[in-house]
C-alpha cells in the first residue's frame, strides 16, 4: 500500500480521533483500510446526527448487513465509546430484525434488493438513519451513502431522507458529503 493511499484514512484518523496506523504494523490491505474508515464513518455519524429524545435512552444501536469487516472494525475500536449518554452496540444482521430497534442500519454494497425492501419497511416512518453504498443507495431509501471518489471513501447525502424520519445531520456530516 502506498503512503499516498493511506493519506485520506490519517486525515480521517485525525479528525475523528481514531488511532492512526502504526508504521510498524505489517502492510493493511487495501480492503481493511476501507473498512476502518467506514466504520469510523459510521461512529462519527452515530455521534454526530440529533436522534428525537425518546431515541436517547438505552443503548446505541448499529446493525452491518453484509460487511463482516465494517462489523469487526465497529466492534474492535468503537464498542466501548459513548454515543451521547448510550453506550454503543454493533451487530452484524442477517436480515432486518423484528422487534429490537437499531438507530442506524447499514447496507453494504453486498447487499441486494432484498434486503434494500426489507430495510426500506424496517426503517418507514422511525428515527433509523439508512446508510448503504453507492449512488442508486440515495433513491433506495438511505440518507447517507458510501462511494469511491478517486482512490478514496468519501459519502453523500439525502438529507431530506434523514428529516423525514427525525434526524438531523450534524453539522459536520453535511460539511464533509460531497456532490452527488
Amino acid at each position: 500500500m502506498s503512503a499516498i493511499s493511506l493519506i485520506p484514512y490519517v486525515l480521517l484518523c485525525l479528525v475523528l480521533g481514531t488511532p492512526a496506523l502504526d508504521q510498524t504494523d505489517p502492510e493493511v490491505a487495501d480492503d481493511d483500510v476501507v473498512a476502518m474508515i467506514k466504520a469510523a464513518y459510521l461512529y462519527k455519524f452515530s455521534t454526530s446526527c440529533d436522534w428525537p429524545d425518546q431515541m436517547k435512552k438505552g443503548p446505541f444501536r448499529v446493525g452491518v448487513i453484509g460487511d463482516d469487516a465494517v462489523f469487526q472494525e465497529l466492534s474492535d475500536k468503537y464498542a466501548t465509546k459513548p454515543v451521547g449518554a448510550q453506550l454503543f452496540e454493533v451487530a452484524f444482521l442477517e436480515t432486518m430484525p423484528d422487534e429490537t430497534f437499531y438507530h442506524l442500519i447499514y447496507l453494504s454494497a453486498n447487499a441486494g434488493e432484498k434486503e434494500w425492501k426489507a430495510a426500506r419497511k424496517y426503517a418507514a416512518n422511525q428515527p433509523i438513519l439508512v446508510v448503504g453504498e453507492g449512488n442508486q443507495a440515495l433513491s433506495a431509501g438511505a440518507a447517507i451513502s458510501f462511494v469511491t471518489v478517486g482512490n478514496g471513501t468519501k459519502y453523500i447525502i439525502n438529507p431530506e431522507s434523514a428529516q423525514k424520519r427525525g434526524i438531523s445531520l450534524g453539522s459536520t456530516i453535511m460539511l464533509w458529503a460531497v456532490e452527488n
